[in-house]
């Protein structure tokens, strides 16, 4: 896919780079969000997110 997106398009694709951890941005994330089948819940701490899912 690269290739081709690069010599047919001339679009150069690269590996993402992380983002450091920004506890501002984690708050608005933070709760529970439940569908039928399952419920996630999202939480923080000092270094990230925690994902549970029951």
């Amino acid at each position: 896919m690269r290739w081709a997106l690069e010599h047919h398009l001339g679009i150069l694709d690269r590996d993402p780079e992380p983002l450091p951890y920004d506890p501002s941005r984690a708050a608005e994330l933070i709760g529970a969000y439940a569908i039928d089948a399952m419920t996630l819940t999202i939480a923080a701490d000092e270094t990230g997110l925690n994902l549970a899912v029951a």
